[in-house]
Formats: C-alpha cells, structure tokens, sequence
C-alpha cells in the first residue's frame, strides 16, 4: 500500500484492519524508509502516527491468538 499523494497532515487519522490468510515469514510495515516494529500502536488515538501497526500472525502451529 501507499499513501496517496493527496494526505495531507491535517487529515483525520485513519486505522484500518484487514485479514490476510496465506501464511508469510514476515510482514513488514515500513513508512517513509523506516520498518515499524510490531505491535506500536499507541492506546490514546492523539498519539497515533503513520506506520503504526499490529500484525496477528497466528499461522504457526504452535501459536494462539491471546
């Protein structure tokens, strides 16, 4: 995905949620040349900042979502 060139700062926040279910090694989240780490997604939503992001990877056979 990519940010339209039309965003502007001023913008409302955005948080989507999407599901994935083929299995992958890795999923990346990286914004502006920075990879985000899993997982940094703020509790207040004042302090929500692009690239952000939580990924549930509950394809491996020994997980469990909590």
């Amino acid at each position: 995905m990519t940010m339209s060139d039309r965003w502007r700062p001023t913008d409302k926040t955005l948080h989507f949620t999407h599901n994935f279910t083929d299995v992958r090694a890795a999923i990346d989240v990286k914004y502006d040349g920075r990879i985000f780490a899993n997982n940094t997604i703020a509790a207040n939503q004042a302090d929500w900042k692009t690239g952000q992001n939580l990924v549930r990877n509950i394809t491996d056979l020994g997980s469990k979502e909590e």
